[in-house]
């Protein structure tokens, strides 16, 4: 059995771009299936009976109210009008003036009256992101097994972890997410070259140097 342990921060902004609103690499593909998850996530927790999501509770799993980027620098302003030019049409983005972006976000600083607004891009809260597609994958799992297919086992468990050490013997894969925070983790702290726009994707042996 496949066992997958993942450490999250506590919350992720989501959307197709990096910081000069340029698209991803393989962003559109990234983006179509986060949303096909996102769906398969909320309709598992709309239809919840489990513990592990209680139908009472008040946390969110999404916040669909986008996502607005001032433009603070000369430097890069014509870089992302070009950038917005190109954007998806699942994920569009639409550039505002001060006025305008003031309607969204009373008392922004937007030196150069340039903002750029993504009507699409959402605000999610990993944990419970993660606990409802937990539950769609139960769900999964028990309408298998009543057609006859061979059982699946699935557990979830949530422990607060300070070092990779803690996890590497009890798991087949860690997945670490918390981007900029990833100091958090005693094995990483100093040794990732993050930046708050993005991060980077590593593939690690725990008993392997990082450097």
């Amino acid at each position: 059995m496949l066992s997958i342990f993942t450490i999250l921060d506590a919350f992720l902004i989501k959307s197709s771009y990096i910081i000069s609103v340029k698209l991803l690499w393989r962003g559109e593909e990234c983006w179509t299936e986060f949303l096909n998850l996102l769906n398969v996530a909320e309709a598992a927790a709309t239809a919840a009976s489990s513990p592990h999501f209680p139908l009472n509770t008040t946390d969110f799993i999404v916040r669909r109210t986008g996502i607005l980027r001032p433009t603070v620098s000369e430097k890069i302003l014509d870089v992302m009008h070009q950038n917005a030019q190109n954007c998806l049409a699942s994920c569009p983005i639409q550039a505002v003036d001060e006025v305008a972006a003031r309607e969204l976000i009373p008392n922004l600083s937007t030196p150069l009256n340039r903002a750029f607004f993504m009507p699409k891009a959402v605000n999610v809260n990993p944990h419970h992101y993660l606990k409802a597609l937990f539950l769609a994958s139960e769900h999964l799992a028990k309408r298998l097994s009543s057609t006859g297919f061979p059982g699946k086992e699935i557990a979830l468990h949530k422990k607060v972890v300070t070092s990779l050490s803690e996890v590497g013997d009890e798991y087949d894969v860690v997945i670490v997410c918390l981007g900029a925070r990833v100091d958090m983790l005693a094995d990483l702290s100093g040794m990732l070259p993050l930046r708050t726009c993005r991060g980077i994707v590593a593939h690690l042996q725990l008993n392997d140097p990082l450097w």
